[in-house]
């Protein structure tokens, strides 16, 4: 019973979250400015292998009209081929009070194989609409927000819509001496459109409010790949171009080609990879990453150094033609202990990482900061017959605070993450599996980072800074399980303004409260 996707809003991240919130992730584009979009989109849809038509059916239904239909679909044909088909739409999100947002996406893949040959080809195509300031503002502090006493502002809507889509086929041929060759080629586009409207509290450091901009940022990223699968090792050449432009504000242009090269080696008690990649730019420090994990022992240890590559890059510096990327380089060492069918994998982790190039607008140009941290991590699940409990805890101490600018020295909580207890049972002589539990969720108190929904960054504001207090909160849940269906009851937030008022994660964009929600999972199959 996956009790940890569950049990989450939806199964799905915060949209808008500041970057240093929750675990960065090794071996990803990092999650920075914003963090979470792709969270709703359909970025990929896998292989589903199966002798008899599979469908598998989600419903959500919260009480602030948070709706979501997930529908998955995978058909063969004998033994020469199928199709697999991916349908998502989210309606009035909610994440920030009175927001309004329409999320949907689709995406369909088609494979075929013959004497050793492979053919595969996919595609998708997603749109997100959202509020740009989250509904409503207030003019009290942050953590005051919640009082239905105070009165509250409301501005006048603008919105942002995205658009994200993608295509690519593979080509694989087995050779004799087991020797397998693999082409790929694929292309995938983001739209970022602004439409006119006014989009936060105050005067914004990059453009001021009052002016009405309607604006679109495109990226296009082509990708050719070729790969060799000999035994048990794996290599691969890649080469990516990204290319963009911003329309109707700065006709800023942008060209940046990368060419990466990685590969792996897997032997009976140890398996190393990695990758490395250069830019054709100068100013673009190259990407890296490698790990090494040892087997029974699970013991992993790895270096990683990436940079972001998104489209708000081409506006990130309004100062320079530019772009400036934010860095990240980290090294880590962790244990994971192995699990069952009804558990996640426990892992413990050391990280150390430093990030560059963090954005403080000043005048007459902007100052970049960069942040040393040290941050052990433990996550996963532990189960004994009839009782379990899942956790994701972050510790993140900042190694040299003093030398940050003041804006920036608090952006991040020490402590962050979720624990959540539970008991399972089942009736004599009866079918179904029920669990009964509750997530306990917080962070330690932070410095609120602002959000320009313009430009889609979250940035300190010297001498305006907002503190968001020590929060947690509960939210049990109750799942049954009737062999192929689950369905599940949950409360969000039960806590909120009984022990813990309400929270922000970005200054004037306060957390939705009290939530109460339903939903079922059904998987179909013959």
């Amino acid at each position: 019973m996956d009790t940890a996707f569950f049990t989450l809003r939806l199964g799905y991240y915060k949209p808008y979250l500041p970057y240093l919130w929750g675990l960065l992730e090794e071996r990803e584009p990092l999650r920075l400015f914003p963090t979470s979009q792709r969270a709703y989109q359909v970025r990929t849809i896998p292989y589903i292998r199966t002798r008899a038509p599979y469908t598998r059916v989600r419903f959500d239904q919260v009480s602030r009209r948070t709706q979501l239909l997930y529908a998955q679909h995978g058909q063969n044909f004998g033994n020469k081929g199928g199709l697999s088909f991916i349908y998502q739409r989210r309606t009035r999100l909610g994440e920030y009070l009175r927001q309004a947002t329409d999320h949907y996406g689709l995406a369909l893949r088609t494979f075929a194989s013959y004497k050793g040959v492979s053919l595969s080809a996919w595609g998708g195509w997603n749109q997100l609409d959202d509020q740009i300031n989250g509904g409503i503002v207030y003019r009290t502090s942050p953590w005051e927000a919640f009082g239905k006493e105070r009165q509250a502002i409301r501005l006048p809507q603008g919105r942002t819509r995205t658009w994200y889509r993608f295509a690519a086929a593979e080509l694989s041929i087995s050779l004799p001496l087991s020797i397998g060759l693999l082409g790929k080629a694929a292309i995938d586009e983001e739209r970022y459109h602004i439409e006119t409207g006014k989009a936060n509290v105050g005067e914004s450091p990059f453009s001021p409010d009052t002016i009405p901009l309607s604006w679109q940022v495109r990226q296009t990223r082509t990708t050719l790949e070729a790969q060799i699968l000999w035994r048990k090792a794996h290599l691969y050449v890649s080469s990516q171009e990204y290319s963009g432009v911003g329309e109707a504000f700065f006709q800023r242009k942008w060209f940046l080609p990368l060419l990466m090269i990685g590969g792996s080696w897997c032997g009976e008690r140890v398996k190393i990879e990695g990758a490395y990649g250069r830019w054709t730019r100068k100013d673009l420090s190259p990407i890296y990453w490698g790990e090494v994990r040892g087997y029974p022992w699970h013991l992993e240890i790895g270096v990683a150094h990436q940079q972001q590559v998104a489209p708000w890059l081409g506006y990130q510096n309004l100062w320079e033609q530019k772009p400036i990327p934010i860095r990240l380089t980290q090294g880590w060492i962790g244990y994971r202990w192995r699990a069952d069918s009804t558990c996640l994998p426990f892992q413990l982790r050391l990280r150390g990482m430093r990030i560059e190039n963090l954005w403080l607008p000043t005048a007459p140009a902007p100052l970049f900061a960069n942040i040393w941290m040290l941050s052990p991590e433990v996550e996963g699940e532990v189960a004994y017959r009839w009782a379990g409990i899942a956790m994701k805890l972050a510790f993140q101490q900042n190694l040299r605070r003093s030398s940050l600018p003041i804006a920036w020295r608090g952006v991040y909580p020490i402590w962050s993450g979720w624990i959540q207890p539970y008991v399972r049972w089942r009736l004599p002589g009866r079918v179904p599996l029920y669990q009964l539990g509750v997530r306990l969720a917080g962070f330690t108190p932070f410095t609120l980072l602002s959000y320009e929904p313009k430009m889609m960054l979250f940035y300190p504001t010297p001498g305006r800074s907002f503190n968001q207090p020590f929060h947690w909160r509960a939210e049990p849940y109750f799942v049954v399980l009737v062999r192929r269906v689950m369905v599940y009851l949950r409360v969000e937030h039960l806590t909120e303004r009984i022990i813990a008022p309400g929270y922000y994660l970005s200054a004037w964009y306060p957390m939705p409260g009290r939530a109460f929600a339903f939903g079922v999972q059904w998987d179909i199959y013959n």
